[in-house]
């Protein structure tokens, strides 16, 4: 199975945004178990904190962001982000998401930060893409076990 690293970028567009967008097509594909979420308590963290800024605190309440940040701690493969990244992705922040990948063997770190995309394509066997090229490689997948 696929395993994938979600920056929270993604995660969070995933979130608020309607289902049907790209974003929100990704977190649909780990609810249905197409591939395997993989992510760090530090993610985590990141999560929650983004989500209680004013913008998206407007947009969903404090039990829909506690649910949010819940299901994934008991659902998503949590681990331990100890692996030493340091100055390869475009900012500190980034390198932890790329450690976390690296430590849960993730196959894809999916990321809308164009920036970090051209910066480090792939990083000891992590590909580093986009949502879209992301829900592709999902598909390619799905056919060939079909």
């Amino acid at each position: 199975m696929i395993r994938a690293t979600l920056d929270t970028n993604v995660l969070v567009a995933g979130i608020v945004a309607s289902p049907q967008t790209v974003n929100g097509q990704v977190i649909q594909a780990w609810l249905e178990n197409k591939y395997s979420l993989v992510l760090s308590e530090a993610i985590l963290t990141e999560l929650s904190r983004t989500l209680s800024q004013p913008y998206f605190s407007a947009r969903l309440t404090a039990s829909q962001i506690e649910a949010t940040v819940n299901l994934f701690h008991s659902e998503a493969t949590i681990v331990p982000s100890i692996a030493p990244v340091t100055g390869v992705a475009t900012h500190p922040e980034d390198d932890l998401i790329l450690a976390t990948a690296l430590c849960g063997r993730a196959h894809y770190l999916v990321t809308r930060d164009e920036k970090l995309q051209e910066k480090v394509q792939e990083y000891k066997g992590v590909s580093v893409i986009s949502p879209l090229v992301f829900l592709q490689r999902i598909r390619e997948n799905a056919k060939k076990a079909a």
